[in-house]
């Protein structure tokens, strides 16, 4: 379930593993997030009801996957599903909320693998997540990549698939499969040794820990909790753990002050002036802590901070304004934004929405060739767009589609 109906993109990274595994993966162009209406609901449906009528499935096995917002619904329609859905992947983003699991959680319950990028803006939501699952006595796993708010890299997504796998036999879901048992958890052992080697003993803790926990009851795993025993005492794990739980505090004061930001320009009569909304919100620090090499877990935290202002201003109270006709107060917002990413591509099409608002057909259509240059399929994305309606006729929006529409040239060697 992908947070734009990005089918494919969703598709491509569970396809290989799938394949090696024998699993079947579908997935929805209808899936979304921040939508005023829910529609996965349907396409998750439609999605079950083809599985159901014109493919060989076990019904104890059906695992949801989601990125973002997809990935906080996954939760609710696995315990609505429960007894069909053995297990959630989720990515970007926790819980939603409200939600609670059941206490005392019984049997069914899905198994989750997830994971957050580490300049994701959710990165210290799905650390939480850890925290509260390793307390409930779910069959869990978490796995961090380099990035920002994305899917994951294709080698996690079939990690979690193996995962899955090793779950399904705990939970008697299929037969144990002994030497490829033995086989994960000697590749887990060796991760963690060469983590270990590379001095990246916070990963090799957090792998030893895992490790101990995903293969218990399925074989020996005293030496990879003793491992995660002797790891847990040492210098830069106590340092790591502790200045995530710093963090979780200080990013809580960061959402605090864009909170009260974003609510003030709500309330005054005029739009922020950008220059001082630059300095309130912090901006020329995060940058500067965002350069720091000497720091990487600062770094990460600095690029975490503007990530978050940056999706707020450039996406959530735009599009907010856009709804309520305050052309001037979106641009505003999005010149904030382009403080932090001026190039970005959301900004030049929201910009151009603004536009249109104002009046401003050409100057709209001009921002729309520069969101239309770096995104793929433009067209459809346009022609489905309701608000650009009155640049339908325009001239240079007709060129614009024009253009979009011309085959690429194809070059010719010479001879």
């Amino acid at each position: 379930m992908d947070p734009r109906g990005r089918a494919l993109l969703g598709m491509g990274l569970v396809r290989p593993a799938a394949e090696r595994l024998g699993w079947i993966a579908m997935s929805s162009y209808d899936t979304r997030s921040d939508e005023a209406t829910d529609p996965n609901g349907p396409a998750l449906a439609a999605m079950l009801t083809d599985a159901q009528r014109q493919l060989a499935i076990d019904p104890r096995r059906v695992y949801l996957a989601g990125f973002s917002g997809t990935a906080r619904l996954a939760w609710i329609y696995a315990f609505r599903l429960r007894g069909h859905v053995a297990g959630i992947l989720g990515f970007g983003a926790g819980f939603p909320i409200p939600f609670e699991l059941p206490a005392p959680l019984t049997e069914p319950a899905p198994a989750y693998f997830g994971g957050a990028g580490t300049t994701d803006f959710n990165y210290i939501d799905l650390r939480n997540l850890e925290r509260r699952l390793a307390g409930s006595g779910l069959a869990h796993r978490l796995e961090w990549f380099d990035g920002p708010h994305d899917w994951p890299p294709e080698p996690i997504v079939a990690q979690g698939l193996a995962w899955m796998e090793l779950q399904a036999m705990r939970a008697g879901l299929r037969e144990r499969d002994h030497p490829w048992i033995d086989s994960l958890f000697r590749a887990e052992l060796d991760s963690a040794a060469a983590l270990e080697r590379g001095g990246y003993l916070f990963a090799a803790w957090e792998r030893s820990v895992a490790t101990a926990r995903d293969f218990a009851g399925l074989r020996e795993v005293s030496g990879a909790a003793a491992r995660a025993a002797a790891l847990a005492d040492t210098a830069p794990v106590i340092a790591v753990r502790r200045f995530l739980e710093a963090e979780a505090q200080r990013e809580h004061d960061y959402i605090e002050l864009t909170t009260a930001f974003f609510m003030e320009t709500r309330r005054s009569p005029a739009p922020p002036r950008v220059d001082r909304a630059v300095e309130r919100l912090l901006i020329p620090k995060l940058e500067r802590q965002a350069e720091e090499r000497d720091d990487t877990l600062a770094a990460q935290a600095a690029r975490r901070q503007l990530e978050r202002l940056f999706t707020d201003a450039a996406f959530y109270e735009t599009r907010e304004y856009l709804a309520a006709g305050e052309a001037s107060r979106a641009l505003a917002l999005l010149d904030l934004a382009g403080e932090i990413k001026p190039g970005a591509p959301i900004l030049c099409y929201h910009r151009a929405r603004a536009l249109l608002q104002q009046g401003r057909a050409d100057q709209a259509v001009a921002q729309l060739g520069c969101w239309a240059d770096a995104v793929e399929s433009p067209v459809a994305r346009l022609e489905q767009d309701t608000t650009l309606a009155p640049l339908r006729r325009h001239p240079a929006y007709q060129a614009l589609l024009a253009r979009l529409r011309r085959p690429a040239a194809v070059g010719v060697p010479r001879h």
